[in-house]
């Protein structure tokens, strides 16, 4: 999360048009993108799962499995596996039957077979072929399955010594490991990061729109807090703000801790609370903003503090201008490799 100053900040939240022209990536990159995962990882299948549950009511809409999207472009379809398979230089798309949605089918979400040129893909066939597809591939000697890793660590949801119940990449290499006790369960997370992290100038437009759309966001945030106002206020107000500059919602439910709420050891609680630590912002503290708008399958994440009253006191000013400093330092080292 980056810091810029007061009134470089104030400059690009006043210059962000509300109105932009909707970004989007070209076709032809996604299949760049899988070229080149097949020439780092020539030796074996690369399986990556959509996301494999339907939108949750809580959530504002369906979030894509970040690496399925990236390799795809599919924001909308679950339970879909991609097979890049290196040494055939091939794409599959495995696709499950069509959806239920309160017992009735959905139509337009999964793709069918006369998408498979305009997605550029070898073949778009029925999940029910996967198992053959796999079998028949380690007959011809590929033993290598590449899978993706989660984000960052997190619980299964069971004590060590059962199987998980919990985290959607270890039950992906789970169930392949077992469907395929011969194959050699590999991670491609280093690879995929080492791609994702190179930015083309199709997405660079993209996440220069969510940062728009975000920024918004920020000011609308920061003019909602205000002494003797519920946190909560202030995060629906981020959210709006989001849909109001363009954004299909908001990337993360909006973090708006004031306080004492606003030191670590009670900022990740948030996480585990019914209510996200609510309580009423009172003058003389500062408000950890923490927020991002999502957009065109990406979301944007920017972190400010601001005064509760408005104004910094003379401690608070010392410390972030503190902080902004050892920002600034950051940036002049950062160059190109």
């Amino acid at each position: 999360m980056s810091i810029l100053g007061p009134r470089t900040l104030i400059a690009v939240l006043l210059a962000a048009p509300i109105q932009v022209a909707a970004q989007q990536i070209p076709s032809s990159e996604y299949v760049e993108r899988r070229r080149a995962l097949m020439e780092r990882l020539p030796d074996g299948i690369t399986l990556l799962h959509a996301e494999p549950r339907d939108k949750p009511e809580s959530e504002p809409s369906f979030i894509q499995n970040a690496s399925f999207s990236y390799f795809t472009g599919l924001n909308g379809v679950p339970n879909a596996i991609l097979a890049i398979d290196g040494p055939r230089r091939e794409v599959r798309l495995f696709v499950p039957p069509k959806p239920r949605a309160f017992g009735f089918p959905v139509d337009g979400v999964v793709p069918e077979a006369s998408s498979t040129a305009t997605l550029g893909l070898t073949q778009i066939v029925s999940w029910d072929s996967l198992i053959p597809y796999v079998r028949s591939r380690m007959r011809d000697g590929v033993k290598k399955l590449y899978v993706d890793e989660a984000r960052r660590p997190g619980s299964t949801g069971v004590p060590q010594g059962m199987r998980p119940v919990a985290g959607d990449p270890v039950l992906w290499a789970q169930s392949l490991a077992a469907a395929f006790p011969d194959a050699e369960i590999a991670s491609a997370v280093a690879t995929l990061r080492e791609l994702r992290f190179i930015k083309s100038r199709a997405e660079v437009d993209v996440l220069r729109d969510n940062a728009r759309s975000t920024a918004v966001a920020v000011r609308a945030a920061m003019r909602a807090v205000t002494p003797g106002v519920r946190q909560r206020r202030v995060e629906m107000r981020a959210a709006q703000a989001c849909i109001d500059a363009g954004a299909v919602g908001p990337s993360f439910w909006p973090w708006t801790m004031s306080g004492p709420n606003a030191h670590i050891p009670m900022l990740v609680r948030s996480v585990y609370s019914y209510d996200q630590l609510d309580r009423t912002m009172k003058s003389g503290e500062t408000v950890r903003i923490d927020l991002g708008c999502a957009n065109h399958g990406y979301g944007g994440d920017v972190g400010r503090t601001v005064p509760v009253s408005g104004t910094f006191t003379a401690g608070q000013r010392e410390i972030w201008n503190l902080l902004i400093d050892a920002y600034r330092v950051g940036i002049k080292t950062m160059s190109p490799v």
